[in-house]
C-alpha cells in the first residue's frame, strides 16, 4: 500500500479520535510485521459492563467503533480504488472484527447489523466535516511519519487559525 493511502488511513483514525475526545498516545505510518502504520491510543479500562447502554460506557464503545470506520472512510474517500471487495489482505481488516466484538458488547447479535450500520453513517458525517484536518494530517504525516498526541493536536491547531 502506497505511503499517502496509509496516511490518510492513519489520519482518518487519529482526526477522528481526536474530534471524539478519545485520548491517542501517537499515530505512525511507519510500519511493523503487524500493520503498515497505526494509532497507539491511551489505555482504557480492560472491563466492559454491556448493561451500561445509556452511560459513559456505551459512548466510549460507540466512539471508538466510529473511530475504526473513520480510517477506511478517509482511505476510500482519499483513494477509491484501494479498497478491494472482498480482499481480507487489506490494512482494515483487524478494524472490522474489532468492530464487531465492540458492537457486540452492547448489543445482542440481532442488533449488531443495524448499530454498526448506523455508527458507519455517524462516521461518514464526522469524516466529512473534517475532512480538512485529515488531509493536513495526512501531509504532516507523509512528512514526519510519526506525532504524539500533543503533536497531532498542534497539527490540528495550527490548521484551525490558518
Amino acid at each position: 500500500m502506497k505511503d499517502s493511502t496509509i496516511a490518510y488511513y492513519e489520519a482518518g483514525h487519529a482526526v477522528a479520535a481526536f474530534w471524539l475526545h478519545r485520548p491517542i498516545h501517537k499515530v505512525t505510518i511507519m510500519g511493523d510485521e503487524n500493520s503498515s502504520g497505526k494509532v497507539v491510543r491511551k489505555r482504557r479500562p480492560n472491563t466492559i459492563n454491556p448493561r451500561k447502554w445509556f452511560n459513559e460506557t456505551g459512548y466510549r464503545i460507540q466512539a471508538d467503533i466510529i473511530i475504526l470506520y473513520a480510517g477506511q472512510l478517509a482511505q476510500e474517500r482519499f483513494a477509491p480504488r484501494s479498497l478491494r471487495p472482498g480482499d481480507m489482505s487489506w490494512q482494515g481488516r483487524g478494524d472490522d472484527d474489532q468492530m464487531v466484538d465492540l458492537a457486540l458488547a452492547i448489543t445482542d447479535s440481532d442488533g449488531v447489523t443495524l448499530l454498526l450500520q448506523y455508527l458507519k453513517h455517524e462516521a461518514e458525517l464526522l469524516i466529512n466535516h473534517f475532512w480538512d484536518d485529515i488531509v493536513t494530517v495526512a501531509k504532516a504525516l507523509l512528512k514526519q511519519k510519526t506525532f504524539t498526541g500533543d503533536q497531532l493536536r498542534d497539527v490540528i491547531h495550527q490548521h484551525m487559525t490558518v
